[in-house]
This record gives C-alpha cells, sequence and structure tokens, in this order.
C-alpha cells in the first residue's frame, strides 16, 4: 500500500515541472526580444547648438530593424507641450518594411527664454515595431541641445531703457505719384472731349456757331414743344446764319461755295430744302410727316460735326 505523503510529492514534483517550463518560455521570449531589440540601430541627426527661444529644431531619426518589421504607427510621440520644449509635427518620412529602414521627422520648438547658456533635452520617446507575433519596443533616448539667451547676462542702462518705436520705412512715392497724376489728367481730358463732344456744359454755355445753336434748340424739352414749321425755321435760320444771307433751294451752291466743309453733306441739304418747300408751299401741307422733324435733327448734328471740324 503508497504511503498518504507520495501523491502529494507527485503534485510537488508536477507544479516544479510546470513552473519551469514556464520560466524557460519567458526566458525564451525575452531573449528574443532582447535579440530583436539589438537588431534595431537608432541614429538622430539634429543641429546640436545655435539655439535661441522661439527657434524651430528640425530632428530626423532613422530606425534600422530587421527586414519584414513594421512601424507602429499609433505608437509616435504626440504633439505637445514640455518643460521647455514642444513637440509641434511628427512625421514617417520613410516608411520601408522589406528593408527594416524607417525615417521620422520630429519638428521641436524652443518656448522657454533662458537667462544663461545651458543644454535642453530633447525628451525621450520609444516606438514600436512589429516582426510576426513579436513586438520589438525601440527606444529614443534623451538628446542634447544647446540654447543660449537673447540678451546678455548683465546689461547696462542703455540696454535695459525702452526704446522708441522704430520709424516705418520711406517708400518712394514719386512713380505712384506720376501714374496718378497722368491717369487724372487722361481722365479729366477725356470728360472734357466728352462734354465738348455732346455740348453739354460748361461748353454749352459758351458761344456757339449757328448749326451747333440749332441743335441745341430742338434738343430736350425745349425742342419736343415746337412744330413741325417751326423745327424748319430753325434749320433754316441756321443755313442763313452759315452763309451769312437768306439761302433758298436755288441758292444751295452759294452756300456750300461759302461754306466747302458742307459740299459732302449737299444731297441731304438738297432733300431739306425740297422737304421745306412741301411743309411751306405745297397745297396739303399734311404731306409732311414726324420723320421730316429727325432727319432736319439728323442734318444739323452732321453740320454741327462738320462745323466743329469732326467726320459727320
Amino acid at each position: 500500500m503508497m504511503p498518504l505523503h507520495r501523491p502529494w510529492r507527485l503534485i510537488r514534483g508536477c507544479r516544479r515541472a510546470w513552473l519551469a517550463m514556464l520560466g524557460q518560455a519567458m526566458l525564451v521570449f525575452s531573449m528574443a526580444s532582447a535579440h530583436a531589440a539589438a537588431d534595431a540601430h537608432v541614429e538622430s541627426h539634429y543641429r546640436e547648438a545655435g539655439y535661441f527661444i522661439g527657434d524651430v529644431i528640425d530632428e530626423v531619426v532613422d530606425i534600422t530593424a530587421t527586414p519584414g518589421a513594421t512601424l507602429v504607427e499609433e505608437t509616435l510621440p504626440r504633439s505637445g507641450d514640455g518643460q521647455w520644449i514642444e513637440l509641434r509635427e511628427v512625421n514617417v518620412q520613410e516608411n520601408a518594411p522589406e528593408h527594416g529602414r524607417f525615417k521620422l521627422h520630429l519638428r521641436w520648438q524652443l518656448f522657454k527664454a533662458l537667462r544663461e547658456t545651458r543644454t535642453i533635452p530633447l525628451p525621450a520617446f520609444t516606438v514600436n515595431l512589429r516582426h510576426g507575433q513579436t513586438v520589438l519596443p525601440v527606444k529614443i533616448h534623451e538628446r542634447q541641445v544647446m540654447v543660449s539667451p537673447l540678451l546678455p547676462v548683465i546689461l547696462d542702462t542703455s540696454q535695459t531703457s525702452l526704446r522708441p518705436d522704430s520709424l516705418p520705412p520711406l517708400r518712394d512715392t514719386l512713380r505712384p505719384m506720376r501714374h496718378t497724376v497722368l491717369a487724372l489728367a487722361l481722365t479729366l481730358s477725356a470728360a472734357l472731349w466728352l462734354l465738348w463732344r455732346y455740348d453739354k456744359p460748361p461748353f454749352r454755355w459758351a458761344a456757339a456757331g449757328p448749326f451747333t445753336a440749332a441743335c441745341r434748340r430742338l434738343r430736350g424739352r425745349q425742342g419736343r414743344k415746337l412744330s413741325l414749321t417751326q423745327s424748319f425755321a430753325v434749320a433754316h435760320h441756321a443755313f442763313n446764319q452759315a452763309a451769312g444771307r437768306t439761302v433758298f433751294a436755288s441758292d444751295v451752291p452759294v452756300l456750300l461755295k461759302l461754306r466747302p466743309e458742307l459740299a459732302r453733306l449737299r444731297p441731304e441739304i438738297e432733300a431739306f430744302y425740297a422737304r421745306s418747300a412741301r411743309v411751306f408751299f405745297a397745297e396739303a401741307p399734311n404731306a409732311a410727316s414726324a420723320d421730316d422733324v429727325a432727319a432736319i435733327k439728323t442734318l444739323l448734328a452732321a453740320c454741327r460735326a462738320l462745323e466743329r471740324g469732326r467726320k459727320p
């Protein structure tokens, strides 16, 4: 018959064997992780000195690991403030798992003023690489940068006193002023020409030739009040003034001899006198129509243009 203490020894022996196997497994896992960590190589590239408050530090971290390892981007450092420095931006510039190469770009900014030159650490961080079922933590240790104050440690009175604001730089205004004057001159010239062209004030108040005066009488509200015969009378008066004598239909050649610039309008002038004869001397004066008034205005406008030395 087996003693009672032997089953307990058997159970105790099994427990020890199981714990030994578990310890060996953990040892193998830790050795595998350590071996993988030994395979990861980290290089940090940045300028180590010559920084002041507000400067931006550009750092490039090269990680070389076992080919096939992938970068776990969720483990990248997050932007945020530190005691001396702030991480502004993190980018993965190169992600080549097939070659085991990874390149990180970090932008740090200094935000704390110093009274003396000293070194400031760039915070350490850890990123994870995954190779199959194995997670490889890669440690990027603290790096040091040298930061200097903007002002010397000892300041004299002239350096500590407030200075007045600097005056803004003077700008060359001669060229813009010339352009402005030229533009104003061209605008004024064009406006005056248009006022003269369409017989508007102040040229309307000036002394005018006979055809210009006739156009003024037939224009606007005053012209609309004139009857057909009165409109013809206004045109006759203009031709009489232009010739310096009374002009009848038979005197058109004399008119053109006295005012040769009107020669190009000879057919229109002869047609005007023919219409006038129908209005004043025809047995049925109502045979004339309102179109005759429009023809009179058109003829007088053409004569006014020639009177002013322009083409009709």
